[in-house]
């Protein structure tokens, strides 16, 4: 079985994309995401072309999705260090 493994996406569509041209080439089966795909510049994007992936697909939740769930309910990103919080802000 080929996996590919992502991680640290960060919401940079333009170089999750050049990866999925590598990943779609090579022909694996089955492609995991692992944390921290947000915060970061572009989060609609990334996440709709994540969600739209023609193959199967696995997600690991990571500190960044803990932290931006948290502050959709309301909570702060307390437990991201104070030189990224901003992010974290900007990006909700």
């Amino acid at each position: 079985m080929r996996v590919a493994a992502l991680y640290d996406i960060h919401c940079n569509l333009p170089a999750l994309e050049a990866v999925l041209e590598d990943i779609r080439r090579v022909k694996v089966d089955l492609i995991v995401v692992g944390g921290d795909v947000v915060p970061g510049p572009m989060p609609q994007e990334t996440m709709a072309c994540l969600l739209n992936l023609d193959s199967p697909t696995q997600f690991i939740q990571g500190n960044g999705e803990r932290e931006m769930v948290a502050r959709m309910r309301g909570g702060e990103a307390d437990t991201v260090p104070e030189q990224y919080r901003e992010v974290v802000r900007w990006a909700d």
